[in-house]
C-alpha cells in the first residue's frame, strides 16, 4: 500500500473514520448498510485509517466465510470526518 505524498495531500486538521459499506444476502435478496467502526476513533492520517480498515476487512471476510453468510459485496475504508 505505497501512496505518494501528494496522493494523500490533506489538511492539518482533517480526521478520518472507518467505514463500511457491504451488502448480505437475506434469501436471496441483497440488503445493503452503512456501518461505521467505532465512531468515536478518528485518525489524523488517512493512511493510519487506511490499515485500521484492511485489518477490519480481512477479519470480516473471515467471519462471512467461516459462518457462511452469503454477501453481495464488502467495502471498507476511510473518509474525511465532516465538521
Amino acid at each position: 500500500m505505497a501512496h505518494l505524498a501528494t496522493e494523500r495531500a490533506t489538511r492539518k486538521d482533517d480526521m478520518f473514520k472507518v467505514v463500511a459499506f457491504f451488502c448480505v444476502l437475506v434469501n436471496g435478496v441483497p440488503e445493503c448498510t452503512r456501518y461505521e467502526h467505532n465512531s468515536k476513533t478518528l485518525y489524523p492520517e488517512e493512511i493510519a485509517c487506511e490499515k485500521v480498515a484492511e485489518e477490519h476487512f480481512y477479519g470480516m471476510m473471515e467471519d462471512f466465510i467461516r459462518f457462511d453468510i452469503p454477501f453481495q459485496s464488502l467495502i471498507i475504508g476511510c473518509e474525511k470526518e465532516e465538521d
